[in-house]
């Protein structure tokens, strides 16, 4: 249960399993319902941030912020531009290496130009 449900926001009393504080009788199913909504748009954050989908992320973030800023929905909300630049440098080295792969090597061009002059001089 967060912190969210562990209390009475009127009384501070202790709640019962059918969300109804014992001290004062509140009825707080509605509290229960936004605080499962706030868990699920942390859920789909954590989801959308795995298939590095960060705006989504953002998104679900800013959502479950406006029903209570949690240590867990700040510190991903913090981590998201952290993994965002891991995820271009990985990108951005990936392309290297394609390019690199794709275009001849310079040893492959040096070998090129002096088998121009090696040619016929061993029996080839």
């Amino acid at each position: 249960m967060t912190k969210s449900l562990s209390d009475c926001p009127a009384c501070h009393g202790q709640i019962d399993e059918q969300h109804q504080c014992g001290r004062c009788g509140a009825d707080l199913s509605y509290l229960h319902t936004l605080t499962h909504e706030m868990e699920r748009l942390e859920a789909a954050a954590t989801h959308a941030v795995a298939a590095k989908r960060f705006e989504v992320a953002r998104t679900f973030l800013a959502e479950a912020a406006q029903y209570e800023r949690t240590p867990y929905n700040v510190a991903l909300a913090a981590w998201i531009p952290v993994l965002e630049a891991e995820t271009a440098h990985e990108a951005a080295e990936a392309e290297a290496e394609q390019v690199q792969a794709e275009k001849p090597s310079r040893l492959d061009s040096v070998k090129q130009f002096f088998s121009r002059f090696t040619r016929g001089k061993d029996g080839s």
